[in-house]
């Protein structure tokens, strides 16, 4: 099934949150309409806060949620143009697969990403 996502790039002087992604949209592209990469662009450069790490279970996945009104404000525009999320959005890097990895990601708390840069990938997903 071909899916279409969209997202912006990290960057931090932190290994574990530097050239990540936060996932702005992931989703069917037959009802989409066009996206104006110049309105998606204008809510970047910005930068996110590392709030909480958590582990997502269903996902096997841990991530440094971050804290950012613009990523919510990107994803909402993007939402609006039939690129939506299937899930709540909720603006997240993923620092780990697998085994919960909490305890050791905790020092992310409080550090800053920046997300500067976007792009839109379409990929098979079989």
């Amino acid at each position: 099934m071909l899916k279409t996502y969209i997202a912006t790039v990290t960057k931090s002087p932190v290994a574990e949150l530097d050239d990540k992604h936060v996932t702005l949209a992931f989703n069917d592209p037959k009802n989409t309409d066009k996206l104006s990469f110049k309105a998606l662009m204008g809510f970047f450069p910005c930068v996110g806060v590392v709030k909480e790490v958590v582990y997502w279970e269903r996902a096997g996945v841990t991530v440094a949620l971050l804290d950012c009104s613009a990523l919510i404000e990107a994803q909402k525009y993007c939402e609006s143009v039939g690129y939506d999320y299937n899930l709540e959005f909720i603006p997240h890097v993923t620092v780990a697969r697998g085994e919960s990895q909490v305890e050791a990601m905790s020092h992310l708390i409080g550090k800053e990403v920046v997300m500067a840069d976007c792009y839109i990938r379409c990929k098979d997903f079989k």
